[in-house]
């Protein structure tokens, strides 16, 4: 059973990635991974003929996790905002 990574996973990644690897860390399937090297949506380096990598720090700052002090740094999430209410509100 696969479980989603963890950000001490995350710390640990090799400096590229295979695209299954990357799609896996990203949600999606591998020929919508492949689709998205292929249309420059996803960073990608053709090392050779056959082989394709990801390198891993673009990917994090796609996902919004970035090197910090001491490590990654938690992706952020923006705090919602109570909506504003017409007329007055509750009285």
């Amino acid at each position: 059973m696969n479980r989603r990574p963890q950000l001490k996973d995350l710390e640990e990644l090799p400096a590229t990635l295979s695209v299954a690897k990357a799609a896996e860390l990203l949600g999606v399937g591998k020929s919508a991974a492949y689709e998205a090297v292929r249309q420059g949506r996803i960073p990608a380096i053709r090392v050779s003929e056959r082989r394709i990598v990801v390198p891993t720090a673009p990917l994090l700052k796609m996902l919004g996790i970035g090197p910090g002090e001491g490590g990654l740094n938690k992706p952020s999430i923006p705090t919602p905002r109570p909506a504003k209410q017409e007329g007055g509100g509750l009285k």
